[in-house]
Parts: structure tokens; C-alpha cells; sequence
């Protein structure tokens, strides 16, 4: 007989375009595990797994298209292959979850989980579920192996076996019900009223991020625990002020968001069980539903009221969960057709009691299957009520690194450690760098002091190079070169004609105004040379600006270039003309007495005058060897050779040339 055919739910269709989106994919590969502490009876735990089957139909839902739209329908139970493995070691049934939960499903008219019975040495067993989301959420999850002990008890006593919950037809007649009811209106103008704009995503940057975007779905997971001591003070913070776990804990991701992306308005996804009876709390299935938390940030409130706030909109979302977030996209792409996806973080705080000890001893287990859809996503629960609090931090590779991941929970619960400790702490007052990383920030990385030359001008370190490496390239031009000798010996020639023949003293300015060559550099070391300090021009500034210039610093001299000279309307100068080699020729190549001081002046820069007049910023020759220095420490760090080459680029009169040079 053929098989009634029922629309996929909203939480079912979720799962659906995820599975269209990541194709041939495990993403949506779910699984858990339970291992029973006792002597076990292998065909007693069978069995007890084909009554779960037979009694929970969510299990044998199977998927079919019709005109290529996807259906369910509930599949009469048979019994099913059951692979039972012998293990040594909690490891080795770990490693076997794991090579479960990679395994993909083949997605129609098939069965949608399967299970594994693994025997210790100690013969007691765990039982391991693979199942594809569509049909099961992480509550079904603990709740299948609470009832598989339960029946498997209820089997070795020979007791009444009761299952108790729902069919999942129940749970898509309801849907369809309340698709047409006024609820629905109701919460579809709920969620259009809160989503009338759109926020900016959110992120938690990474180092990644300068990568690109990626597509890859490939994840970790990092496990936290929170110290049992400051476990206590949460929950007297939660108890004093009235906050859930769940509502304490969101607004504290919603901060440290807020802060690392610059973001105040944007979103946080998170799951809602989506079970409003003790009957749909019993039952297995699909139910969860995403919904988007908004979060508007204004930093002058305490963390108390922020908190509060907060958990005033979760309750108006709990009010209105029932509509579901592809609808609310489905709403807002009518209006805007191009919204994307409201968030990419993911956060969810799990109510999931899994352990009942009043059933036996056994302990459950949630697997992972290294996928993500979200950039990260947060779970943190204590699935086997051992009064900790796991923190289980789902993230994709492409974006972050396990050292992120790691710093990111340690800041995470250094705002903690400041809110618990300081109720009315204000938004604007927390720390989001952890101490360690403060005194990196102020100490590590500040720790810039080292010993220089300081009583050196840059002349003395120049002419030292020069002994050292005489017949070393020292600048290129084009086809033309110089070595360090030969350069020196040029720039001293020129240093005696200024000093000698235009009888230039200290501190007194040059300016200097060629093409790019290498008179540039052969002139810039000669007025230092001579004493003087130079004035870098740029040959295309307006001429209003060069005379400007000159006249503001008193030059007597410009060094330039003939075909420079109309740039000039200043009459108060003498000209030098750089290609004359008679100034080479004629006189002294030998290095002069140093006549400067550490503190003379070595150069003037020019501001750009945006303001007003452009202003002349005087650098003597002590912070000219300090900069030196730097230079030299920065070759060291990147770990260039001592043949590296450096191409000057920029503009004579930008500060920058001066590091080129």
C-alpha cells in the first residue's frame, strides 16, 4: 500500500536547504553515543534498540521527491542490521564515533540512521547513534539513549515496556494547524516589526580574514570547562539578578561580538527547543528551530541592565518561536531581495538532561562531525548533570586557528571574571584583553628601547659604512651606479664647495630641488656634511609653494638641476646646478672635520599645509641616528641579506624617503 506523504516541517526544511547547499556533504550528520556500565546482555540491548525504533516512528522517516519537491513518509518497521565491534579503550570507541558520523546518508527512500554496539573488555558496552538531522535534534539525541537504558531495563526485569511520547505526524499536523491560525499572524508581525531594517553581520575577527572568503565547511571543536569556583559565582550573579544561564551567557558572547567587530546592531543566531508540551518533550524527532537574536548596543548602560534587556526581547522571542527563521528570511527577501543571512555566529545554551540515574549507570556522549555551516558556534551544557559547564567551541578552519579559539574563551571568560566580581560594571568599563594580553600590548611589544650612536650624526655613521664596505653598490639610477667610495667621495666634493666657496655654516639651510638621481642622494649627504641642514623640494610643487618654502626657511643656496630653475620665483637665492662637474673636479674628495653636534639640525620637513601655510617640522641629527638604528633593527627582524637592494619610491620631501635612503 502506498505510504501517506507529508510535507517536510519548518525545522525539517532548515536542514533541507543546508543539505542542498553543502552537497554530498556529513553536515548534517548528527551523533551521539552511551556507553552502560554494567555486565551487559548484547541481545537484551538489541532488542531494546528495535523497540525504540519500532515505538518512535521519527526514526523511520524516509525522504522521497515528488515533482521535485521533497515529502516524508513514515516507513513500517523491519529489523535492522546492528554491527557489534569489541573495543579496548574509551579511544578506540571514540575513533569508531568518529568514522560513524563521517559516513554519509544516502537521502532517499532510505534509512536515516544507524547504530553500532561496542562490547569493553570489561563487558560492559556503548551504544553509538549516527542520524541524519532531518530526522532527530540534539534534544532527541539525549533523550534516545535515556530510553534505550530505560528498556533495555525494563527488558533484563521483564517489565512493561512504556516509550511514552508522540508520533511525529502529530507534531506536522500541528504545524499545519498553526499556519493557519491567528498565532501565526500574530508572530509573522512580530518578527517583520523586528527585522523592518536590516543589521550589519557580525564577526569575530581572525588572522584569517585577510585570506578572503572561503567555502570550504570543514571544522573543529574546542572543549572548555569553567572552574567550579567560578561556576558558583554565575549562578549567584544569575540567582541575585534574576537572569537565566541562557540570557547571562548570550549577552556575554553579545559583548565581546560587539566589541572585537565594531558592530552595534547585528545578530546572533541561536536554538530554540521549539517543544511547548511535556508530550513533545518526550518525543523524538525534528522540533528545534533557529531563531535571530538582535542585539543594539549602547555602552554607556551597566551589564546588569544590558542583561536584562536582553532577557526582555528572549521572552518576547519565546512568545513568537514557532514561526520559523527561513521564514522571517523569506519576509525580509520580499522586501529587500538581496539580504543575506543574518548572522554567522551561532550560540546555544543546552537544556538537555540526558542522564537519569534513577534508570542506571550510564553516561551520554555528543559527537562531532567537523562541519560548520556558521563561522563558529558556541554549545555550552552539561549534558550528564555533573554540575559543570562545558563550553564546546564549533569553528571553521579556513577562518580560525585553534590558538584564536583558545584566546577567544579566555577573554570570554575574563569578562565573566570582571562582571561576577563587579555587578554594576558599566559596558564601557570591561576589558575584553585578557591581563597576560594587556602586558604583551603595554610591556612585549612596547618594549621598543634600544642603545644607539646617540652622540653620532648620521655623517660619522655614513663614513664609518663606507670603511667597511668601500666597493659595495651604494645607489643605482637607471644605468648609472655608485659605489659607497665613490659616492662619498662625490658628496665630499660637493660638502667643500658649500662649506669653502658659499661659506655655508651650521645649522644653517640648503635647500635641495632635483629629478630623481643620483645627485639626490649625492646632495642630501653633502649639505650634511658641510654643516648644513637640507630642505627636500619636490620639483612639481607649485611654484607659490616652493617660494613659500624658501623664503620661510632663510635658505641662502638651492641645489638643483638647470632645467629646474623656471620652477622659481624667489629671488633671494643662489642656484647650484648638481650637473656641473667642475664642482666635482676641482675640489676635495677627502671627508671634512666634523663640525655638527648630535642635537644640531639635519632637515626640515614641510607639512602638506591643508591647514594653512605648510609648516616646517626641524629634525636634528640625533633623531636622523635614531632613525638609522630603527632601520637597521627592522632589516634584522625580517631577516634580509646583506645584499638586499631598497627601492626608494616615494617623493623627496615625504618622511618616508628618509627611511628608503
Amino acid at each position: 500500500m502506498e505510504k501517506e506523504l507529508y510535507k517536510l516541517t519548518n525545522p525539517q526544511k532548515s536542514i533541507w536547504y543546508t543539505e542542498n547547499f553543502f552537497e554530498n556533504s556529513n553536515i548534517n550528520n548528527i551523533c551521539t553515543s552511551g556507553i552502560i556500565y554494567e555486565n551487559i546482555n548484547i541481545e537484551a540491548l538489541k532488542k531494546a534498540l528495535f523497540i525504540l525504533v519500532q515505538d518512535n516512528d521519527s526514526f523511520r522517516i524516509k525522504l522521497t521527491l515528488k515533482n521535485d519537491t521533497p515529502m516524508q513518509y513514515i516507513s513500517d518497521f523491519a529489523p535492522f542490521d546492528i554491527e557489534t565491534i569489541y573495543v579496548n579503550s574509551i579511544e578506540d570507541f571514540k575513533n569508531i564515533e568518529q568514522k560513524m558520523v563521517n559516513e554519509k546518508f544516502n537521502i532517499f527512500n532510505s534509512s536515516l540512521f544507524k547504530f553500532k554496539i561496542a562490547i569493553f573488555p570489561d563487558n560492559s558496552a556503548g551504544v553509538i547513534l549516527n542520524i541524519h538531522h532531518i530526522i532527530a535534534d540534539s534534544w532527541s539525541l539525549g533523550l534516545t539513549i535515556q530510553k534505550i537504558v530505560q528498556i533495555y531495563h525494563s527488558i533484563k526485569k521483564g517489565e512493561k515496556i512504556s516509550t511514552q511520547g508522540s508520533s511525529y505526524i502529530d507534531y506536522i499536523k500541528k504545524e499545519q494547524e498553526y499556519k493557519q491560525s491567528s498565532k501565526y499572524i500574530d508572530d509573522k508581525s512580530y518578527w517583520n516589526k523586528a527585522f523592518d531594517s536590516i543589521p550589519e553581520i557580525a564577526t569575530i575577527p581572525s588572522i584569517n580574514d585577510k585570506k578572503g572568503m572561503s567555502s570550504s565547511y570543514n571544522a573543529n571543536r574546542s572543549i572548555f570547562n569553567i572552574e567550579p569556583m567560578l561556576l558558583n559565582k554565575i549562578r549567584i550573579f544569575c540567582k541575585e539578578n534574576h537572569l537565566s544561564f541562557f540570557n547571562f551567557f548570550i549577552s556575554i558572547f553579545a559583548i565581546y561580538i560587539n566589541r572585537v567587530s565594531n558592530v552595534d546592531d547585528f545578530v546572533i543566531g541561536s536554538t530554540i527547543l521549539n517543544r511547548t508540551s511535556i508530550t513533545d518533550k518526550l518525543s523524538t524527532g525534528m522540533f528545534v528551530n533557529t531563531v535571530p537574536i538582535r542585539f543594539n548596543f549602547i555602552n554607556n548602560t551597566s551589564f546588569d541592565s544590558f542583561a536584562k534587556t536582553v532577557s526582555k526581547n528572549v521572552i518576547g522571542i519565546l512568545r513568537h518561536q514557532k514561526y520559523s527563521y527561513n521564514s522571517i528570511l523569506e519576509d525580509i527577501r520580499s522586501k529587500y531581495s538581496n539580504a543575506p543571512n543574518l548572522y554567522n555566529i551561532m550560540f546555544s545554551y543546552q537544556l538537555t538532561k540526558a542522564y537519569d540515574k534513577s534508570i542506571g549507570n550510564y553516561k551520554t556522549y555528543w559527537g562531532f562531525n567537523n562541519c560548520s555551516a556558521n563561522d563558529i558556534a558556541v554549545h555550552i551544557y552539561d549534558i550528564n548533570d555533573t554540575g559543570t559547564m562545558e563550553f564546546n567551541y564549533d569553528y571553521l578552519t579556513s577562518k580560525y586557528s585553534k590558538q584564536e579559539i583558545f584566546d577567544i574563551h579566555k577573554r570570554i571568560i575574563h569578562i565573566i571574571s570582571q562582571i561576577v566580581e563587579n555587578y554594576n560594571i558599566d559596558l564601557k568599563d570591561i576589558d575584553i584583553v585578557t591581563i597576560e594580553e594587556k602586558n604583551k600590548i603595554l610591556y612585549d611589544f612596547n618594549n621598543t628601547s634600544t642603545e644607539y650612536p646617540k652622540n653620532k650624526t648620521i655623517v660619522e655613521l655614513f663614513e664609518e659604512q663606507v670603511i667597511q664596505t668601500p666597493d659595495n653598490i651604494a645607489i643605482v639610477f637607471e644605468d648609472q651606479k655608485l659605489t659607497y667610495k665613490e659616492l662619498n667621495e662625490k658628496a665630499n666634493s660637493l660638502a667643500h664647495f658649500l662649506r669653502f666657496e658659499k661659506n655655508i655654516t651650521r645649522n644653517e639651510f640648503v635647500g635641495i630641488m632635483v629629478n630623481r638621481s643620483l645627485e639626490m642622494i649625492i646632495s642630501i649627504l653633502a649639505v650634511l656634511k658641510s654643516g648644513a641642514a637640507y630642505i627636500p623640494i619636490d620639483p612639481t610643487y607649485p611654484k607659490d609653494r616652493i617660494d613659500y618654502m624658501l623664503k620661510n626657511s632663510n635658505a641662502k643656496i638651492l641645489l638643483t638641476q638647470n632645467n629646474l630653475n623656471n620652477k622659481i620665483n624667489f629671488n633671494n637665492i643662489i642656484f647650484v646646478d648638481l650637473s656641473n662637474n667642475d664642482i666635482y673636479n676641482t675640489f676635495k674628495s677627502n671627508n671634512l672635520e666634523h663640525i655638527n653636534k648630535s642635537n644640531d639640525t639635519s632637515y626640515v620637513i614641510f607639512t602638506s599645509g591643508s591647514t594653512g601655510n605648510p609648516k616646517g617640522v626641524v629634525l636634528n641629527h640625533k633623531a636622523l641616528s635614531n632613525l638609522t638604528n630603527y632601520c637597521n633593527h627592522y632589516i634584522e627582524y625580517l631577516k634580509t641579506p646583506s645584499n638586499m637592494a631598497i627601492v626608494s619610491i616615494t617623493t623627496v620631501s615625504f618622511d618616508i624617503f628618509i627611511f628608503e635612503t
